[in-house]
């Protein structure tokens, strides 16, 4: 059976299925350990193997710090794999066929994620980690938690998020008003920057420079993305011991709405240079923004 297009009912009921993969991909819910039990139990026996001991960890940190043998091409991902196993059961759902045994095996691997997070199978032990006791999300479903780690364990292991980026803990923890500008002077990572930027404010950042050239000066039908992405050129020397000038680009990414302030090299003297720079010395002809 081939299906083209849904209808507006599966529409529907694909907006329902998606909220409830989400729900479970999610879920900070306790895991029934003779549930789990029953469904690993269930795989061992497909393959002709007796039960394995469980053996319970508050975190997939914890298990793979507990046997250094351990590495992450042995684990099963449970709710945190839940896309694929989504998109053949939401196909079963509308009409597509399955033979009747991968019809249930796909019952099956569903229900493993419903019920388990990550572990671990071998011969004669299953290492089972506990769901997380914290996973918070943005309004666009990213990872993201502007006090604490965005995902974490009961053992105390977990990661911090800012809307979907992995930062260091200091970015999250540390007040706006008290972040240094030390700390973006020294990370390499543009998405991490980003962030910074977001948190410290990027007038608080520019009252430290001194503006060079703007999009203002450039007509809007000759420099559209200019306008929309309303570069600007900074000297922000004065950050930089030494240096007589250090250019940066500000602009806003329209996708996300996150200003950036990115540096160029000092060749850059206006906003030619720089964007031009920055598209590997390319010159950035825009046919049509949308």
């Amino acid at each position: 059976m081939k299906i083209e297009k849904l209808t507006k009912k599966q529409e529907k009921e694909l907006e329902a299925f998606y909220k409830e993969c989400l729900e479970i991909g999610r879920s900070c819910e306790p895991i029934n350990h003779e549930i789990a039990e029953g469904i690993i139990s269930g795989f061992y026996k497909r393959l002709d193997m007796k039960a394995p001991k469980f053996v319970y960890f508050p975190s997939p940190h914890a298990i793979l710090k507990s046997d250094s043998s351990i590495d992450l091409n042995m684990y099963f991902g449970g709710q945190q794999w839940i896309h694929w196993k989504a998109l053949y059961k939401f196909a079963e759902r509308i009409g597509v066929e399955f033979s009747k045994e991968d019809s249930q095996l796909l019952d099956e691997w569903f229900n493993e994620s419903k019920h388990l997070h990550w572990w671990f199978p071998f011969t004669d032990v299953c290492y089972i980690s506990e769901r997380p006791i914290r996973l918070t999300v943005n309004e666009a479903g990213a990872l993201h938690n502007e006090k604490f780690k965005a995902i974490e364990y009961a053992d105390g292991w977990g990661m911090y998020y800012l809307n979907g980026i992995k930062v260091p803990e200091y970015l999250v923890v540390t007040p706006s008003e008290d972040l240094n500008i030390d700390f973006f002077l020294k990370e390499k990572n543009a998405d991490v920057k980003a962030e910074f930027v977001r948190k410290f404010g990027v007038e608080r950042m520019l009252d430290m420079g001194k503006k060079v050239d703007t999009y203002e000066k450039y007509k809007q039908k000759d420099y559209p993305y200019w306008h929309e992405s309303q570069y600007e050129l900074w000297d922000m020397a004065k950050l930089f011991e030494g240096l007589d000038y250090q250019p940066y680009v500000k602009m806003v990414n329209q996708t996300t709405g996150i200003w950036h302030v990115e540096a160029v090299s000092p060749s850059c003297r206006n906003l030619k240079d720089a964007i031009k720079e920055r598209f590997g010395g390319k010159e950035m002809k825009i046919i049509a923004i949308k």
